[in-house]
């Protein structure tokens, strides 16, 4: 049987993550970042806090796609920098909510990406919202073949369809 040669190229796919990787180092890298003393983990983690409220460290790990060991650090590292609380909910495990330090600063680094944006895309506004429907629409593609125990509620696809809840 002659094998067809696929459309596909691996090439494609390592130039896609290679970008990737280079814009998270470069946003990682920008101005406001560095003046907030902020990572780009952080952010995440607080902008996602903030929109969703008081989580605990399962249901962080599963919004950002990360283990709960990763989860768990970050939000040290948020806690000792009193821009999250860590406190006890009523059944008695612990969750972590965005304190008004952290409210403040998330503020003032999303005003500066905002700002920051604005003139990086002026005129390409709709770029950002396609790139990021181009990689969900790549996503839910490998993730409907991918091996189940590599694939679960953690996903891109689910960690996105649970910010927009």
């Amino acid at each position: 049987m002659m094998k067809v040669e696929s459309q596909i190229k691996i090439d494609d796919l390592t130039t896609l993550l290679t970008l990737a990787s280079r814009m998270l180092t470069a946003v990682a890298s920008l101005g406001p970042f560095q003046a907030e003393n902020i990572g780009l983990a952080e952010w995440i983690t607080l902008a996602i806090l903030e929109k969703k409220g008081a989580l605990n460290s399962k249901q962080l790990s599963r919004m950002l796609g990360v283990t709960k060991l990763r989860a768990n650090q970050l939000l040290v590292s948020l806690s000792r920098g009193e821009l999250a609380t860590i406190r006890e909910s009523g059944d008695r495990r612990s969750v972590v909510e965005v304190s008004p330090k952290g409210q403040q600063r998330l503020a003032v680094l999303n005003a500066e990406l905002q700002e920051f944006l604005d003139k990086a895309l002026e005129g390409r506004e709709v770029n950002l919202v396609s790139a990021s429907r181009h990689v969900y629409a790549l996503w839910r593609l490998i993730e409907k073949v991918a091996p189940e125990s590599q694939v679960d509620e953690t996903s891109y696809a689910s960690s996105v369809a649970r910010l927009h809840q």
